[in-house]
């Protein structure tokens, strides 16, 4: 069973992480290159017999973007899609020039480094799925791209003009198409990532991270939001790690388990849900019971494991600490 725990922060006492993953039973960190390539980071790995999954975010590239400003991904009310200026700067994932700069960035990563695990984050088209609640309407969600480049594209994808330019026409008259054209592009991503892992290492296995909603939910946005068709993406692909962090989506808990076992019947690979630790973008905590509940739903079959996000927070809360090593142990 795949037990992680995401670690963002570059001034962790690795040799404390890796000894607090021990205790609790840990046996992956996922975490990103900047933190995965400092020499801190090498040396305690080779103290402790714990695997590493490294994060490759695939359109989520805040310095490329910031000197590239032309292939930011626009959304659907005409902004550059960037969350209040903070961690999310989405690219376009139809500028030719962005998606060679991440091929050559991949490239060169696995000549220098040899984690034990990639995950392809971030490989969907832009929408901040965090802050999408319940009963919301398609028309109503910001997603992307709506660039000119996109727009040309998809009107020579459809072999004729769009009645208006925008994302409430698209939506409501051509959302088929455009969720198909959307999922081509993914897939399309995918099949040159992986084969680009794989010819540095064959069997290096691949993650890919999903967001965490149902083939129905938001009238099939998982397709013509995000773009990302699990039937035509898992077959490059060893894990399915949807972000089910139910509480910060006002979802109930048994939805962790839903989204789970649907997106291991499409995809027929080891899903790996996530288990939000703490509060994130809401005001409220959550509660040692709460999160008792949500890693239960998390590790129901057909569940190969679980990632909690994130052990910055983790690492303060003794009680949860301790309710996880209860269900590890009793899984």
């Amino acid at each position: 069973m795949l037990k992680g725990i995401y670690v963002f922060n570059p001034t962790t006492n690795f040799d404390e992480m890796f000894q607090n993953c021990v205790n609790w039973g840990i046996n992956w960190i996922v975490t990103p290159a900047y933190i995965f390539q400092k020499e801190s980071f090498q040396l305690c790995k080779k103290k402790y017999e714990i695997k590493i999954c490294v994060i490759f975010a695939v359109y989520n590239q805040q310095e490329y973007l910031e000197k590239h400003p032309e292939d930011y991904c626009i959304t659907s009310i005409g902004k550059e899609a960037k969350y209040e200026q903070r961690w999310l700067h989405f690219a376009c994932p139809s500028s030719n020039r962005f998606i060679e700069h991440q091929k050559n960035e991949l490239t060169d990563f696995l000549n220098k480094m040899a984690p034990d695990m990639i995950a392809l984050d971030f490989i969907r088209f832009y929408v901040f799925w965090e802050r999408v609640y319940p009963k919301t309407s398609i028309l109503d969600i910001d997603d992307g791209c709506y660039c000119e480049r996109c727009l040309d594209n998809f009107e020579t994808y459809r072999d004729q003009p769009l009645g208006e330019r925008t994302a409430r026409w698209i939506k409501i008259n051509a959302l088929s198409e455009w969720a198909k054209w959307k999922c081509e592009i993914i897939e399309k991503m995918v099949k040159e990532l992986t084969e680009i892992i794989h010819m540095q290492n064959s069997h290096l296995p691949i993650m890919i991270k999903t967001v965490p909603w149902l083939s129905e939910s938001f009238g099939g946005a998982i397709r013509s939001i995000a773009g990302q068709d699990l039937e035509i993406l898992s077959p490059d692909v060893d894990f399915i790690c949807p972000m089910t962090y139910s509480y910060m989506t006002k979802h109930p808990s048994q939805s962790i388990h839903e989204v789970a076992s649907e997106q291991q019947q499409i995809s027929h690979k080891k899903i790996i849900p996530c288990i939000q630790v703490n509060k994130a973008y809401l005001d409220e905590d959550i509660s040692k019971e709460k999160f008792d509940e949500m890693l239960q739903y998390g590790l129901q079959a057909p569940s190969a494991g679980v990632i909690l996000f994130l052990y910055e927070t983790f690492k303060e809360d003794l009680e949860k600490q301790e309710i996880f090593k209860q269900r590890i142990l009793s899984t």
